[in-house]
């Protein structure tokens, strides 16, 4: 099977954007997790079922906008932030 340099490059382009989207994406979660904990002591966080969300279905671009949500980044940096500067985080059940 053959494949173009202009594919390769397209992809590796693509690629590139979605890095430095993650980074970006990143750096805000960090960003908000630091200004929560400087203004509050507690984070009590409730864990959405993002996954029988995306099964239950709908429309393929609501699955996509579920899957790009990162909520699991979100609630992973914001723990991280709190635990880092000794306050307490607490997570939620499953709704």
């Amino acid at each position: 099977m053959f494949l173009s340099k202009n594919w390769f490059k397209t992809r590796k382009r693509l690629a590139k954007g979605c890095e430095r989207l993650k980074g970006f994406r990143c750096g805000l979660f960090f960003k908000l997790g630091v200004l929560l904990a400087e203004g509050y002591g507690l984070l009590i966080l409730e864990d959405l079922d993002t996954m029988g969300f995306i099964e239950r279905g709908g429309a393929r671009s609501r699955k996509l906008q579920l899957y790009d949500a990162s909520l699991s980044g979100l609630r992973g940096c914001l723990e991280w932030v709190f635990g880092k500067r000794g306050k307490t985080g607490f997570g939620g059940a499953s709704l």
